[in-house]
């Protein structure tokens, strides 16, 4: 019986049934890997349009696979890491699912706001020399994503309303004005503009429709002044007829061919005087 038993143990041991362990069969045998999905990653929350930001993810198993998408704009994958290129302006929710062998899957998700550059080339004035107690408007000259606008001035009155700001001033002087501007993803720039307040009325121009006219014809001029309570004064070299008053006035004669200098002098209320004049050829 013994004999037996030797040469049958014996057959097992060099032509007996030997089968690979493996995890599935005996787990005391093979080690298994948890699926642990450490983190996405990207080295920006914001990208501006038509640029492109790598993600990557950090994961570790065994037989990892993983799977992107996202909402909006472009991605091109290879296995944990991924180039996303933004194509609009707006949020993105970048997803990344990660499965093992094994069946686990995780996923996570991060989100990158897309944006244009914020340009700011320059802050202007509708007007840069302006009478005491005359309002002027300052704009920022600037394109971005939800821009605001924080304004400060040196002195002086300032009334902002968002992307521009009305100044005003009771003293003579040179005043400072500043705009800071902020977009979507917190960037910003500030300018600063300087308005020169002066204790007399500004004559910005004189201008006529047309510089040349038949008889009879009619010509709109019209001067442009800053200041409080204007006085207008028209006079015309040679005679003829101005029709009106005020700050916009027209201008006609009937019989006879000449050059007309027309005149219109301004004065303020504190008794400051300007003139400026403007030469009309009437012609057949």
């Amino acid at each position: 019986m013994r004999k037996i038993l030797v040469f049958a143990l014996s057959c097992t041991l060099l032509f007996g049934c030997y089968r690979e362990e493996v995890y599935d069969i005996n787990p005391f045998l093979v080690k298994k890997k948890d699926l642990v999905f450490t983190s996405l990653n990207s080295k920006a929350t914001s990208l501006f349009i038509g640029n492109t930001l790598e993600i990557s993810a950090i994961a570790s198993g065994d037989s990892l696979k993983y799977v992107w998408s996202c909402s909006n704009g472009s991605l091109v994958a290879n296995g944990p890491n991924a180039t996303f290129t933004n194509t609009a302006i707006g949020s993105s929710t970048i997803s990344c699912s990660v499965s093992d062998h094994y069946q686990n899957v995780v996923t996570k998700s991060i989100t990158i706001y897309s944006t244009t550059e914020l340009v700011y080339s320059t802050l202007w004035a509708t007007d840069t020399v302006v009478p005491k107690n005359v309002n002027t408007t300052i704009i920022p000259d600037a394109s971005g994503d939800h821009l605001h606008f924080d304004w400060s001035c040196s002195g002086g009155k300032l009334v902002p309303s968002r992307d521009r700001a009305s100044f005003v001033a009771a003293d003579p002087g040179i005043y400072s004005v500043w705009c800071k501007v902020t977009d979507a993803i917190g960037s910003t720039a500030i300018k600063e503009f300087k308005v020169e307040v002066v204790n007399h009325l500004v004559y910005k121009s004189l201008k006529a429709e047309r510089y040349n006219i038949k008889p009879n014809d009619a010509v709109a001029i019209e001067a442009v002044a800053l200041g409080t309570d204007l006085e207008y004064t028209w006079t015309t070299k040679p005679a003829g007829t101005i029709l009106g008053s005020g700050p916009k006035v027209m201008f006609t004669v009937c019989c006879y061919l000449n050059d007309f200098l027309i005149t219109c002098s301004i004065r303020d209320k504190e008794g400051n005087v300007t003139e400026k004049s403007v030469t009309i050829h009437v012609a057949n």
